[in-house]
């Protein structure tokens, strides 16, 4: 088998790895919301305020939400490989920049908001913002590598033109 066979390969289970994991998040996003509304009128979790149980459930919604958009995009770009039948094509590297925004956001905007809301509901609290700064790194190294596949596609056109 030779090195393109094995990225199609490699390409065709990530997709589907991918779509998997994008359908059982357009579950849990609803179920998530669900519990955020049901968990603080019940009072189901004990030791936690229905304030706290609103938040914690709010802002899984919010990450499975962001997450939707990761998944999309990451499902769309191993689709885009397959079709395209190679890695250095202009709609992969739209895609692993496209991802790239997507690990940022999913690294900062849940945890900012779920932070706001705890000092919103609990002015008394120490405000506490918790970056997560390996999805910022990863987000920021996946950006880089959008850019080494931009210059790779440059080079395929240029050798597909030569030819």
């Amino acid at each position: 088998m030779d090195n393109k066979e094995r990225i199609l390969k490699i390409s065709r289970t990530c997709r589907i790895v991918s779509k998997v994991l994008y359908i059982l998040n357009l579950v849990a996003c609803p179920i998530f919301l669900a519990l955020a509304i049901a968990m603080p009128l019940t009072g189901a979790i004990a030791g936690m305020t229905a304030a706290e149980s609103a938040i914690t459930f709010s802002t899984l919604t919010l990450y499975a939400f962001f997450l939707i958009d990761l998944l999309w995009n990451t499902t769309k770009l191993f689709e885009t490989i397959e079709r395209e039948q190679a890695v250095f094509g202009v709609g992969v590297t739209k895609y692993v920049r496209k991802i790239a925004r997507a690990v940022i956001v999913v690294s900062l905007i849940p945890s900012l908001v779920g932070s706001i809301l705890i000092h919103a509901l609990a002015p008394e609290s120490e405000f506490n913002f918790r970056i997560q700064l390996i999805g910022i790194a990863a987000g920021v190294v996946l950006y880089f590598i959008g850019l080494f596949f931009h210059y790779g596609e440059e080079l395929q056109q240029l050798n597909d033109e030569t030819l």
